[in-house]
């Protein structure tokens, strides 16, 4: 046999091989057209749930006390003055200082968020204690921006234990309040100690 009839008979019985190579790999089949049902079900996506509304997150209130600078002399304002404290004297100043924390952010909300007509302070026995305010601390370029109030203890003020809550309103209705019994531990209470 010639190479000519040789390479011939090869291709003629290479053809099917091929043919067949095409039509498992896609190459020359023809797609089935898509039944009138499953036409019908790809046209319509999904009807989407009515979004609910979305409730803002909670807000929480970190608060400690601490000790306020009048009645100090200038050798203790700078060691005393803005430090923790739970036990304070008639004539000393005591300090709220307070951030609301907004959960879903993790960020403290400013006066942009609240009015400070809608910041409250009870302390028992107490009718003078300031308003609750924002405002930068910390010195001299400030390092810290918080709710505040300070209160000096008056001469006449009882001694012992001084309960007090502090509650806000959010300006889009999220509420939160905090009494001073948060740990159920009598010692680190706000209390007022004799002079």
């Amino acid at each position: 046999m010639g190479n000519s009839r040789k390479w011939s008979v090869l291709g003629v019985l290479a053809m099917p091989v091929l043919a067949l190579t095409l039509v498992a790999c896609g190459g020359s089949e023809k797609k089935a057209e898509p039944t009138a049902a499953a036409k019908a079900t790809e046209a319509k996506p999904a009807a989407a749930a009515p979004a609910a509304a979305e409730k803002p997150a909670p807000i929480v209130l970190r608060v400690d006390t601490v000790w306020g600078s009048k009645g100090m002399t200038d050798a203790e304002k700078p060691i005393k003055s803005c430090v923790q404290t739970s036990r304070v004297k008639p004539g000393e100043t005591v300090g709220w200082r307070i951030k609301v924390i907004d959960t879903a952010t993790g960020k403290a909300l400013d006066d942009k968020a609240i009015e400070a007509a809608d910041f409250k302070i009870a302390v028992a026995g107490a009718t003078d204690v300031p308003p609750i305010k924002w405002g930068e601390h910390g010195g001299k370029p400030p390092t810290d921006a918080f709710w505040s109030t300070w209160w000096t203890i008056g001469d006449k003020q009882a001694t012992g234990v001084l309960p007090w809550t502090i509650s806000v309103k959010t300006k889009d209705g999220r509420t939160a309040e905090l009494k001073h019994d948060t740990f159920n531990v009598a010692s680190s209470w706000l209390t007022v100690m004799a002079k």
